[in-house]
């Protein structure tokens, strides 16, 4: 029953990256792009857009390289140990990460 958590946990893992990649890339987008605001308001506007999207692309980042990272290690933590409890080991800690990754991508 763990290898078939792992396995579940590795493919939301998986999705969870894509939408990541997904993110990061439109946040990119905008923030490369340049607008011509006039006046006070537009300028503080500006700043908020773009800090705004500077921290949807970090965060979206950050939840694109932890998934990875994750999706390759978590299942050769399973098979690699010595006791027997690795796999229920190895399928907790892909659980806590797969509910952080989804915390740090959604809100």
């Amino acid at each position: 029953i763990q290898i078939n958590l792992i396995q579940l946990y590795q493919s939301n893992l998986s999705a969870v990256a894509t939408q990541a990649a997904l993110i990061a890339g439109f946040s990119f987008g905008s923030i490369s792009t340049t607008f011509e605001y006039k006046g006070v308001y537009g300028e503080v506007l500006s700043y908020f857009f773009y800090s705004c999207f500077t921290v949807s692309f970090c965060a979206s980042l950050f939840a694109l390289s932890q998934a990875t990272i994750v999706t390759m290690f978590g299942p050769s933590m399973a098979l690699k140990a010595d006791d027997s409890d690795a796999v229920r080991v190895a399928s907790e800690y892909m659980r806590q990460q797969q509910l952080y990754l989804t915390l740090v991508l959604y809100l």
